[in-house]
């Protein structure tokens, strides 16, 4: 059978041999389903299966083409022609993607994307008549990007600087932490310092089908600017605290974000009655902040458990969700699984237990669920993560100066993308600071210099995951 041709060396056409999601015009209804509830970023549709003027079209707008080698699981370099290049990008700025299947092989009619692959440059998407050709499936590589959804469920931890306290003595701890970022300190930085802690695979991939919706003429359906009154992205400040809150830290935080006008949602465990500390949890409420629950801080985590497990968990913290109003959870060592997903459906409550961007983990270039948007998941609304941490930057031995920098730099790029900045901050780890140089009052001038910088942009809407969840759900 010669490289290249329309049929398989069983006889059929190949178009018969696409995965479903490719296929017949009656399956477009359940795969628009599938795709709205799964991979896009809430408040689009990017859905390859979009109506036609023509309604007795009953050709599929997108062609796996399976012709040349095949490779599984590989990382290639995605470039754009001058005529579809993103506005985010640079001039011929190559953009690491993982593909789950790819064909080694140039697809035939108008390039739309490249893909350079062992040192091999190839069309990977072109367009032809009112079809796009691909070289690989967008949408299961977009899945991929979310990679969070495909962890095992009994391994879904990502390698982190912090290592979860209640598994190991404060002090074996501490010395596994310095000992590893001693170790691969230079590797790290010499990976975050040319993308500066963004991933912008899954974006570019989304930027991919837009355009090759439009190279077949199809009609994007339901499509609307997720953030309203003309602003172009989200930023939420979130803190975790582990235990009762006292210290000058947590304090002298809350009234900078009283004076700047910022709130924020505080994480805390719910499975203990609040107690003493009820009177600053009101405190909290009346100034318009959230207050979500933070788990698995007193027991192994919620995402390595069954659904029984979890629901039992959630039913201990019924009165702290109660009384406080709770809308979102979060796991404590940013982990999630499918079952905690659908648990935490259940109970009504979103999740922000994902982080976009993890330089941390030792396989992968790009460890995270890759996206700064909120998405759906598992029947789930996901929040993620898309600030570094200040305790894993301060691990690496930036300054406050280079923090503040990596943070502008990855604002500027949620402002770009349209996305939600989530800056977690966490107030149980370690006091941040010590025994690495930094004072509180350093931290604090930091903080206080974020707050401004966050102040000062007034397309950003200033709210709380709550909001944001209500905003997706609208």
């Amino acid at each position: 059978m010669e490289e290249g041709s329309s049929y398989t060396p069983y006889g059929d056409k190949k178009e018969k041999e696409r995965p479903a999601r490719f296929g017949k015009k009656e399956w477009r209804a359940d795969l628009e389903s599938y795709y709205f509830s799964n991979l896009w970023k809430v408040g689009e549709s990017p859905s390859p299966y979009a109506y036609r003027a023509d309604p007795g079209d009953h050709e599929p707008f997108f062609i796996l083409e399976r012709s040349g080698e095949a490779r599984r699981n590989v990382w290639a370099a995605l470039r754009f022609p001058a005529a579809q290049h993103p506005p985010w990008l640079e001039q011929d700025e190559a953009v690491p993607v993982f593909l789950p299947l790819v064909y080694l092989a140039d697809v035939p009619g108008e390039p739309l994307a490249c893909l350079e692959l062992d040192g091999r440059r190839f069309a990977a998407v072109s367009a032809g008549g009112r079809s796009v050709r691909f070289a690989f499936d967008p949408v299961l590589a977009i899945d991929f990007h979310l990679a969070e959804r495909n962890a095992s469920l009994w391994q879904p931890f990502p390698w982190r600087l912090e290592v979860p306290s209640r598994v190991l003595h404060h002090g074996l701890q501490r010395h596994l932490e310095q000992r590893s970022v001693k170790r691969r300190k230079e590797e790290i930085l010499a990976g975050v310092n040319g993308s500066g802690f963004v991933s912008k695979g899954q974006e570019a991939l989304r930027w991919l089908i837009r355009q090759a919706l439009g190279a077949a003429g199809a009609r994007i359906s339901g499509s609307r600017p997720l953030w309203s009154g003309g602003l172009t992205h989200a930023v939420c400040v979130t803190h975790e605290i582990g235990r009762a809150p006292r210290g000058r830290w947590i304090e002298e935080t809350a009234r900078l974000e009283r004076e700047k006008g910022i709130p924020a949602t505080w994480f805390l465990p719910g499975e203990k009655p609040p107690g003493r500390y009820s009177g600053f949890l009101d405190r909290l409420r009346s100034a318009g902040n959230e207050i979500a629950l933070l788990g698995d801080v007193f027991r192994p985590p919620l995402a390595l458990g069954s659904d029984i497990a979890i629901r039992h968990s959630l039913d201990r913290c019924r009165e702290f969700l109660e009384r406080w109003h709770v809308r979102g959870f979060r796991s404590s060592v940013l982990i999630s699984s499918p079952v905690q997903r659908k648990v935490l459906a259940e109970f009504g409550l979103y999740d922000s237990s994902t982080i976009d961007f993890d330089p941390f983990y030792p396989t992968a270039p790009e460890r995270g669920c890759g996206s700064v948007h909120p998405f759906r998941i598992h029947g789930n609304l996901e929040i993620p993560v898309t600030l570094p941490g200040p305790e894993n930057l301060a691990a690496l031995g930036l300054p406050p100066a280079e923090i503040l920098k990596q943070w502008r730099n990855k604002l500027d790029w949620i402002r770009q993308t349209g996305g939600v900045a989530v800056i977690r901050m966490r107030h149980f780890a370690c006091p941040l600071g010590r025994g690495r140089g930094l004072r509180l009052s350093d931290w604090l001038s930091l903080y206080e210099n974020l707050l401004e910088a966050v102040k000062e942009d007034d397309r950003a809407w200033k709210t709380t995951l709550a909001a944001v969840s209500e905003r997706c759900a609208a």
